[in-house]
């Protein structure tokens, strides 16, 4: 007995949320993957409110701290290997485009590593908001130091996270 325009209004906020997807003319599923579950949510509530920059900095430089420290206890042989993989590629290509992806993909394989469902959902949140607020964050960087010292920061993390020491891993990440 519940009306037709409750049940499409509950149905767009399971949609919003990422807990479902629906097709035109095909049908409403359950996702069956769930790293977005936070993100967009949380990038419309900071779209709507007064945040400013410097809260997401504060905010990303807590997180990455203690994925540093969470990556180099617990990363499996799987994580290692997905970041040598993209840690290879950040200084064979000079584009810095393609770095700046490289970047982003070292950051990602250090999140999936902790195998924590809610910390992946809150670095992609952060991940878009920091994008929508500055563009790429490489980028501005860059106008201070060079990306042959952005990749030595990196190097200093993959060493201490493969090495498995989680207090080199949060002070290579400060350094970064």
């Amino acid at each position: 007995n519940i009306g037709r325009n409750s049940i499409r209004e509950a149905l767009r906020i399971l949609q919003l949320t990422g807990l479902i997807s629906r097709r035109q003319e095909d049908g409403t599923y359950i996702n069956k993957e769930f790293n977005n579950f936070f993100s967009e949510p949380m990038v419309i509530i900071f779209m709507l409110t007064k945040n400013k920059g410097e809260d997401v900095f504060e905010f990303r430089n807590m997180i990455e701290k203690e994925v540093a420290i969470l990556a180099a206890q617990i990363i499996d042989d799987l994580g290692i290997k997905a970041l040598t993989k993209v840690f290879n590629k950040m200084n064979i290509d000079n584009d810095e485009e393609h770095r700046s992806n490289y970047d982003g993909m070292f950051h990602y394989e250090l999140v999936k590593s902790t195998n924590n469902l809610i910390i992946i959902n809150i670095y992609n949140a952060m991940k878009t908001i920091l994008k929508l607020f500055i563009g790429d964050v490489r980028k501005k960087a860059l106008e201070e130091i060079s990306s042959e010292e952005i990749y030595e920061d990196h190097k200093n993390i993959y060493t201490a996270v493969v090495n498995k020491n989680s207090q080199q891993a949060v002070e290579a990440m400060i350094d970064h």
